[in-house]
């Protein structure tokens, strides 16, 4: 991946220019794309698994590639990790699908992103090229196990 791509895709197009909020604004566009999507289309669990891990492979040469030319050993603008960790949080979305599940997955991954308790803090301190978002593809992770132990037992 050359460097100019992946600054766009490291960035999500340059939502990660944001000067606030960038983690959660690419968090939100992603659930909100995902929403939008379950809309009109009908995927198969096969085709969700397998996007979301085109998302997560895409992202790590992206990350990989902007750290390259980065100073920093997380740099903020970096969101494509957030995207990556909302859509796995998400991949039970089309058994799920209503509003409030969505924004509900959108907070859970957001307050587990944001305090990485226990096990995801461990993957973030872990200063490897895959640091950065291997904590996002966890706090995706217990997002999705919460969803689902939510909705199979009737909570939400």
């Amino acid at each position: 991946m050359n460097p100019k791509m992946a600054n766009y895709v490291a960035t999500f197009f340059g939502l990660g220019l944001a000067r606030k909020f960038e983690g959660s604004i690419a968090s939100l566009v992603t659930a909100l794309m995902w929403y939008t999507l379950f809309l009109f289309f009908d995927f198969s669990i096969i085709v969700i698994l397998f996007t979301n891990l085109f998302i997560f492979f895409i992202a790590y040469k992206s990350i990989v590639e902007y750290q390259k030319t980065s100073n920093k050993s997380d740099p903020q603008e970096i969101v494509i990790d957030e995207v990556s960790g909302m859509s796995i949080s998400l991949i039970g979305g089309s058994l799920y699908f209503t509003s409030i599940h969505f924004l509900l997955a959108f907070l859970i991954f957001r307050v587990l992103d944001f305090f990485k308790p226990s096990i995801i803090y461990r993957f973030e301190v872990d200063k490897k090229d895959s640091s950065i978002l291997m904590d996002d593809v966890v706090s995706g992770l217990f997002t999705l196990i919460i969803m689902l132990s939510l909705s199979s037992s009737g909570i939400v």
